[in-house]
């Protein structure tokens, strides 16, 4: 079955079963371009470490299905498209299974949801096995769209030998979804909160950057939408004036609306490719207060600090009104002006347009170096060998159980 090129504008090829930022990103692209007259097409592929049957499709998606706003690839199909999405790099790791669909594109884009190597330099996937995959998958010009300057930094070693787009392909956050800039709360105690999965890697480590980001002071509110009791095993004994619910218990935007500052710490390992959660606290108005690593990617949008500086921030702002005002308009403008719809579409159009025209060298830094150049072949050594001791280590294991219980 062919279809006809004019009947999609843009197909999006991911699986639809992630439970956090990257299937909302993915609502939010579809509810923009559908909104802005665009036709999107959907190819659903599987994660290769999930069964077909081992998660629900996200309901954001899952409603834009139900309602039409987006049209399943079928894998007999031939579709003639502009532009497709290839969303979440490690669901290319491995070629699907079964037939695909043949999907020919001015451009294929691979959208950079996370970084491509962790804090200590080293390869979390491998970006050139997966543009080998999407350029099998596609007839289409293969870049890459990292999300965030966070995310570009983290190809900085090896950026010469991959095609990337220059501007980053953005998340959308529609600030007027999540609320409005804050008026102050007048003689009040303030509210410190968070919210975020219960994953170790999203929260402190530590007693210490625990209590210092979320006191312990009866004088301070702190609601925590996410925390779950394997964290008592670093905080210990959990303090009274803590409110902890579990993730998703609330939406998140009613969340929000309960607390003054949204303070977010991560473990010291942990490089967040984004930071959809902050956005959102961004544009609920609450005032956010992150480390120094999230300034290249929020700017203006927050204020900048350690664990132990934190709830002196807070206590600053909240006792300066305007002050806290002032930072809750410029974070909520600054976001609607960087994330927003038009922002994204912008950087949509110029891609396509240059793709169409066959001037992707406007919009693309083309590989200057070769994926076979020494220092890379030297990280990819190392992925390699780290994941075969790995393998080896998960099948030798019940055999050394089995093993010890025959002697036992």
């Amino acid at each position: 079955m062919t279809q006809d090129s004019e009947a999609l504008d843009v197909v999006i090829v991911s699986d639809p079963r992630f439970s956090g930022g990257t299937s909302s990103a993915m609502a939010e692209e579809i509810r923009t371009l559908t909104e802005a007259g665009r036709k999107v097409g959907f190819w659903r592929v599987s994660t290769p470490w999930w069964r077909d049957d081992d998660r629900e499709v996200h309901p954001l998606l899952q409603a834009h299905i139900d309602a039409g706003r987006v049209r399943i690839i079928d894998p007999t199909e031939t579709v003639r498209v502009p532009l497709v999405l290839a969303e979440h790099p490690v669901v290319f790791r491995r070629l699907p299974r079964g037939r695909w669909p043949r999907l020919v594109a001015d451009l294929a884009v691979i959208v950079g949801h996370h970084p491509v190597t962790g804090p200590d330099g080293r390869l979390i996937y491998d970006p050139w096995w997966i543009t080998r995959n999407c350029r099998r998958l596609f007839t289409a010009p293969v870049v890459w769209g990292p999300i965030s300057p966070t995310n570009r930094a983290s190809f900085a070693a090896f950026r010469a030998s991959l095609p990337m787009l220059k501007a980053d392909w953005t998340n959308i956050l529609r600030a007027g979804d999540w609320g409005q800039p804050r008026r102050h709360g007048g003689g009040r105690p303030f509210v410190i909160g968070r919210h975020s999965r219960d994953a170790p890697e999203k929260w402190p480590t530590t007693r210490e950057d625990f209590l210092a980001a979320y006191p312990d002071d009866p004088q301070i509110e702190v609601r925590l939408l996410g925390y779950s009791a394997a964290f008592d095993r670093i905080v210990g004994r959990r303090p009274g004036n803590w409110v902890c619910l579990p993730f998703n218990a609330v939406p998140a935007a009613a969340f929000l609306r309960t607390i003054d500052f949204f303070v977010y710490f991560h473990a010291p390992y942990w490089r967040e490719a984004f930071g959809r959660t902050i956005a959102e606290a961004i544009g609920s108005g609450a005032v956010v207060i992150l480390p120094e690593s999230f300034r290249e990617s929020f700017g203006p949008a927050a204020v900048y600090a350690t664990p132990q500086q934190a709830v002196a921030v807070a206590r600053r702002l909240w006792s300066e009104p305007e002050a806290y005002e002032r930072q809750s308009r410029i974070a909520w403008d600054w976001l609607q002006q960087n994330y927003g719809p038009d922002a994204y579409l912008a950087t949509l159009d110029r891609a396509m347009a240059a793709a169409a025209t066959g001037a992707l060298g406007e919009v693309v830094d083309l590989p200057t170096a070769s994926q076979w150049a020494p220092g890379v072949v030297g990280m990819r050594a190392r992925f390699y060998a780290e994941k075969a001791l790995s393998v080896l280590g998960d099948r030798l294991r019940p055999l050394l159980r089995r093993f010890h219980q025959a002697r036992g």
